[in-house]
């Protein structure tokens, strides 16, 4: 009987001890509130200051992306740059960027989460991201949304253009798999 009561004692100290950190670390990520611009493509080199970066993400803010067109139809990306204002020091180490696709009514997760990290003390971060196909699809309303501590703490949407795959409207119904009959 004895042996069960430690663990039992264990669990229900541990237990109180995250009913007590948790609210602080939700107080903590709540705090945490940030603009997020997308920019399309990558930031010039000539912006020194921060203050520069601000303002040209401000100024330079994209409501769309347009899709790379180098490469095949199925290798084709979308370049951006989401620069991050914080409304006061960020002293974390790092934040988190989720994709939502958002075009039908529930949003669903699109790629893997984008861990980004800061050397700390900085308000304003600028961060390369490139969405590409097949996870990401031409029009399609994508929203990025900034998570600190798995609390959300700002959100920006754009709308991914590109081409989007057709049928030649001829079907073949001499080729056994259906794929290949709807080209």
């Amino acid at each position: 009987m004895r042996s069960f009561v430690r663990p039992a004692a264990a669990i229900v100290a541990f237990a109180a001890i995250l009913g007590i950190l948790s609210p602080m670390r939700l107080a903590l990520a709540q705090s945490v509130h940030a603009t997020l611009y997308i920019v399309a493509g990558d930031l010039p080199r000539t912006l020194g200051s921060s203050d520069q970066v601000l303002r040209y993400a401000r100024s330079h803010r994209a409501r769309q992306l347009n899709e790379s067109d180098d490469a095949e139809r199925d290798r084709r990306h979308w370049n951006a740059t989401v620069v991050t204002q914080f409304a006061r020091p960020f002293t974390d180490r790092n934040f988190t960027l989720l994709f939502y696709d958002v075009t039908d009514s529930p949003r669903s997760m699109v790629g893997s989460p984008m861990d980004i990290f800061v050397r700390g003390n900085e308000s304003i971060v600028a961060s390369d991201v490139r969405m590409e196909r097949p996870r990401f699809r031409p029009a399609r309303d994508i929203e990025v949304v900034l998570t600190v501590r798995h609390v959300e703490a700002g959100r920006a949407r754009v709308r991914l253009n590109g081409e989007v795959p057709r049928g030649n409207g001829s079907l073949d119904f001499t080729s056994g798999d259906p794929e290949a009959r709807s080209r």
